[in-house]
């Protein structure tokens, strides 16, 4: 059984102050000094599949782990690589490129999937369902379409059991459960395995000797993708309205007639 997950390091946002907040609402923030984590969504994938790697090995069967990230070039990834084969990783793989892919889903999907199709061969593909706040949550997809593999997104947690998946995931009527043979692809929402386990000393002094595999890709812009001329902050000049009542009644029937009444008339 193979099993290869796609992962992105991305800034810690939460180590971001209000003040630093009000710079990085410029178009083009600098935060570079935040500290680097993975992606919370990729975490989730990185050890739901050393999860499903364990339960496959626990019933007698032989799996291999594969993770893969798509970066641009210069960016560090030692710490977070030599976590992964710490942690029990079999293969790291780091797609280098040289553009700004910010806003090109359809070129970032196009570089993963032919990266994944020289690999071949996996049973199933774990993806984050978001990277990075902002982004438009289409690569996995246009990546799975590619790929010929079915995709369940906003994946809760997956079972294994003698060659099949049961998988939870979220859908809007609430959870949904269902049993796959591979081969697939998850992206992974609120995950019940939210955090990467944490490797030893000792498994990371194991670790230090992996050579990952790095490659240098071209980026190719896609037609399918829009072109980023610029970014401008909104503006809002409307004032806020503060409602008043003696319970919630009174708010329903004061929000009701002093402003949603005219405007469903105006409608019709």
């Amino acid at each position: 059984m193979r099993f290869l997950v796609c992962f992105k390091v991305v800034g810690d946002l939460d180590s971001v102050t209000a003040n630093e907040w009000a710079s990085a609402l410029m178009p083009d923030p600098d935060l570079s000094f935040t500290k680097r984590i993975y992606s919370p969504f990729d975490e989730s994938a990185l050890e739901t599949a050393l999860r499903l790697r364990d339960a496959v090995r626990e019933q007698g069967g032989d799996a291999h782990l594969t993770a893969m990230s798509l970066c641009r070039a210069g960016e560090d990834l030692d710490r977070f690589t030599t976590n992964l084969y710490a942690t029990g990783y079999d293969e790291v793989h780091v797609l280098r490129h040289g553009a700004d892919l910010r806003f090109q889903p359809a070129a970032s999907a196009g570089i993963l999937a032919d990266a994944i199709m020289g690999l071949r061969g996996f049973d199933l593909i774990l993806f984050g369902c978001q990277a990075g706040v902002g982004d438009s949550r289409q690569i996995p997809i246009r990546v799975a379409y590619a790929l010929g593999f079915p995709i369940i997104p906003l994946v809760h947690c997956i079972r294994y059991c003698d060659g099949m998946f049961t998988i939870t995931s979220q859908t809007d009527p609430g959870r949904k459960i269902s049993i796959l043979a591979p081969p697939f692809a998850v992206t992974m929402g609120n995950a019940e395995a939210s955090y990467l386990r944490v490797a030893t000393l000792r498994e990371k002094l194991a670790a230090s000797g992996h050579a990952v595999m790095e490659q240098v890709v071209e980026t190719h812009p896609s037609r399918q993708d829009p072109r980023l001329n610029s970014l401008h902050r909104p503006i809002d000049d409307r004032t806020p309205v503060l409602l008043q009542g003696d319970d919630a009644c009174d708010l329903a029937h004061r929000l009701y007639t002093g402003w949603l009444l005219d405007r469903l008339e105006d409608r019709t």
